[in-house]
């Protein structure tokens, strides 16, 4: 792990060498850009629903937001805190405690992924139901989608975990690269799934976790 680290280190940022206000933006910048990639990756899906399919269906993908993102803030807020103690032994330089670190967030991100994923795609109608007071008209389609989501939940949740870890070392570049293919590849996949799926919600789902599994691999490999 020591070697690795050492060899990649001209690709990491180190926030407390060279000009503070330098490293600051070579670090952030990424962190800008994939903001924006997430938030094409989602408008890609929502055009698709809604030219290809319909409203009443973009309608139903659309009010599963607020409680798909309620339920992804897990893996975000337990990554923060896993990504502060790999920090903290980078900054010690205890390259196997990273390591360690790295193999009990995924472990445990990946239990919290199957928990919530289960309770979404087993409760989806009554979460929907009244926790977003999703119409009689649009639970349909809502609960067929959430449910998918629910599916892609631990794939997203080890995804944000191994970002985050790869962060803490100062590597902001790696989950960029990721999301600028995944995002590529979103839309080819996508129009592929809806070409062989009946529902647009399957089909925008089922594409999303067709390109993001991949790069699970590769990143957490990157980073360990």
């Amino acid at each position: 792990m020591s070697t690795s680290i050492a060899e990649k280190k001209k690709n990491i940022v180190i926030l407390t060498e060279r000009t503070p206000w330098k490293c600051i933006l070579r670090f952030a910048f990424p962190l800008f850009l994939g903001s924006l990639l997430q938030q094409l990756y989602y408008t890609v899906d929502a055009m698709m629903v809604g030219r290809l399919v319909g409203e009443a269906a973009l309608s139903g993908v659309g009010t599963c937001g607020v409680l798909t993102n309620l339920l992804v803030a897990f893996s975000v807020g337990f990554s923060a805190g896993a990504s502060i103690v790999s920090a903290q032994y980078y900054g010690a330089k205890r390259y196997d405690e990273i390591t360690r670190n790295a193999y009990a967030s995924m472990l445990s991100l990946l239990v919290l992924g199957l928990v919530i994923g289960g309770i979404g795609f087993f409760f989806a109608r009554p979460l929907l139901k009244t926790a977003v007071s999703v119409p009689d008209s649009l639970i349909g389609y809502a609960a067929v989608y959430f449910r998918i989501c629910a599916v892609g939940f631990l794939f997203q949740f080890i995804y944000n975990g191994a970002a985050a870890l790869l962060r803490s070392i100062g590597d902001s570049k790696a989950s960029l690269y990721f999301l600028l293919l995944s995002t590529v590849l979103n839309i080819f996949g996508g129009l592929r799934f809806y070409c062989m799926v009946s529902y647009g919600g399957c089909r925008s789902c089922m594409g999303n976790c067709y390109v993001t599994i991949p790069f699970l691999y590769c990143e957490f490999s990157l980073y360990v």
